[in-house]
């Protein structure tokens, strides 16, 4: 793990600290083993929440004539995702490391290898997290020395190429995990569903596949027929997505009404 990460990690566990001692946020089922990604409210956290929730209905909705609340069920139709294009295409290639348990998106997974001209095949490849192939060029050149270090490279080595895991077998068989560092650790690319699935009535079939909302505005949509004037939703929309910071999420909630996926 590299030292930027782990001096995250570490702000991030004493902010959860912190946040745990005030009476602010508790990890969800914590007696149990907890889960990730999920979070309960504190008696401070809760009047928080509220405050923010009142003064920004107060001044978004109430104080203004040209906008109206909606707040639709969390439960739709599935022809509503269908019509959305949410169920054909909306998930994530991801990668997950089988030694930390870590997850990536293999879109921002960059292979980037390293040789020297007599090299064949290069003498490493560093796995870098970036969203284009200029940032993973600029952060390898920011930490040349540590990673020639690390990887015991010659003064004639040199960046070789870039490419994104998903697009070779070599990359994924080869590379290493961004985190714990360990090579030949990371799964081949899986898409990843960013919505839950749920049932409703009594049998599971089929027939009673639907999901919870994982947008928002998709209330707004469906009821345009029934309310003319423009809608602000006022609800929660559920996504299945990856938590790199839960905390930061559990603290997103708390302007939640903004949140608009």
């Amino acid at each position: 793990m590299s030292d930027a990460a782990q001096g995250g990690n570490e702000l991030m566990d004493k902010l959860v600290a912190l946040c745990k001692r005030r009476g602010f946020i508790f990890q969800s089922s914590e007696i149990y083993g907890g889960i990730g990604g999920f979070w309960d409210y504190g008696p401070l956290g809760v009047e928080l929440k509220r405050n923010i929730k009142n003064a920004w209905w107060e001044d978004i909705v109430s104080k203004r004539d040209d906008i109206v609340g909606l707040d639709c069920s969390i439960i739709m139709n599935p022809k509503v995702w269908v019509a959305s294009g949410h169920i054909e295409g909306f998930f994530d290639s991801m990668v997950d490391c089988k030694e930390c348990k870590s997850r990536f998106r293999a879109d921002h997974l960059f292979g980037v290898s390293i040789s020297s001209d007599s090299d064949n095949p290069p003498q490493a490849v560093v796995t870098i997290v970036a969203s284009s192939e200029e940032q993973a060029r600029r952060l390898v050149e920011q930490n040349w020395r540590s990673i020639k270090r690390k990887h015991r490279l010659r003064d004639d080595h040199h960046l070789h190429s870039y490419c994104w895991l998903d697009e070779t077998e070599f990359f994924t068989k080869k590379s290493n995990c961004p985190n714990c560092g360990q090579y030949g650790t990371l799964t081949n690319p899986r898409d990843f569903n960013l919505m839950f699935k749920t049932h409703y009535g009594a049998m599971e079939n089929s027939s009673t596949l639907t999901y919870l909302r994982p947008e928002t505005a998709q209330g707004i949509f469906a009821n345009y027929k029934n309310v003319l004037d423009f809608v602000l939703t006022y609800g929660r929309g559920i996504l299945n997505t990856v938590i790199y910071c839960t905390l930061a999420v559990g603290l997103a909630l708390l302007v939640n009404p903004l949140a608009a996926y």
